[in-house]
């Protein structure tokens, strides 16, 4: 399963919903059995994160390195 947060709005753009349709629509072609949260919006705390830590791996998307801190598997700028 795949689970994504994108953040959006007239400020941000669709930068980050487009990212997370690439990654969803390449993680549909290559297809796996890991259980996965991508987030990729500038307002994520580090508690949700962990939070979304406890039901499976967390790959956070921050192309600003923003957010400071981080409680993922994967951080990708």
């Amino acid at each position: 399963m795949l689970n994504l947060r994108a953040d959006t709005s007239t400020a941000a753009g669709l930068g980050h919903v487009t990212r997370c349709s690439a990654l969803a629509a390449a993680w549909e072609r290559r297809g796996t059995d890991t259980d996965w949260t991508v987030i990729d919006d500038y307002g994520a705390t580090v508690e949700q994160q962990r939070s979304a830590r406890e039901r499976g791996r967390v790959l956070v998307i921050d192309d600003h390195v923003s957010l400071g801190r981080y409680d993922a598997d994967l951080v990708l700028d």
